[in-house]
This record gives structure tokens, C-alpha cells and sequence, in this order.
């Protein structure tokens, strides 16, 4: 299946994310409908993490998910992240340090 776009990943760390503490990045992700349940976004998000822990300025890796994305919460755990506090609206929170695999609680 080469060339064939399949989903995007991507992490975000600029200005707009006053929320983000320092050290902190937040990845997105997304596999089109046609190519879910095959691994692919837990791949995307484990290549994801190898590069930015070429980044010296990134230590922790965070990902918001919708409580009703099951899919999405089961990508975070075999990703190696950990849930933490949450902070409301209907979604759950979870984090993990970029180079060890270990969360910040």
C-alpha cells in the first residue's frame, strides 16, 4: 500500500497552548475510517514519540481523548501512556515521558 495516505499524526507546542507546561507537547492523531483497527495509529503515535525525543526542549508527551473514544483510549494505553486528573468536559487525559515510556502522574 505505498503512497496511500492513511491518517495523519502531528504535535503541537507553540504559543496557542498556554495550557502546556513547560517541557510538555500534545499529539494529535487520525486514521481514516477504511484503515482503523489495524495498529496503525499506535504505530503512528510510537514514531511520533521517537522523534521528538530527538528534541531536547520536549520531555512529556500528552493526548486529550473523548470519553466515548474507546479505540482512541486503547491507542494511549499500548502507546505506554498513563491516565491522569482530569480536567473535565468529557474528556480524559493521559501522559507520558517522551524518552523513558514513564508518566508524570
Amino acid at each position: 500500500m505505498p503512497g496511500v495516505i492513511i491518517g495523519w499524526a502531528e504535535y503541537e507546542r507553540g504559543v496557542d497552548q498556554t495550557w502546556l507546561a513547560a517541557g510538555e507537547v500534545n499529539l494529535g492523531y487520525n486514521i481514516f475510517p477504511g484503515f482503523r483497527g489495524r495498529g496503525y495509529a499506535t504505530r503512528a503515535v510510537r514514531l511520533l514519540l521517537q522523534l521528538l525525543a530527538t528534541e531536547p526542549a520536549f520531555e512529556t508527551a500528552l493526548l486529550t481523548i473523548s470519553e466515548e473514544n474507546a479505540a482512541s483510549l486503547k491507542v494511549a494505553t499500548r502507546a505506554g501512556f498513563v491516565e491522569c486528573a482530569s480536567h473535565g468536559g468529557g474528556c480524559r487525559y493521559f501522559k507520558r515521558h517522551i524518552r523513558t515510556g514513564q508518566d508524570d502522574g
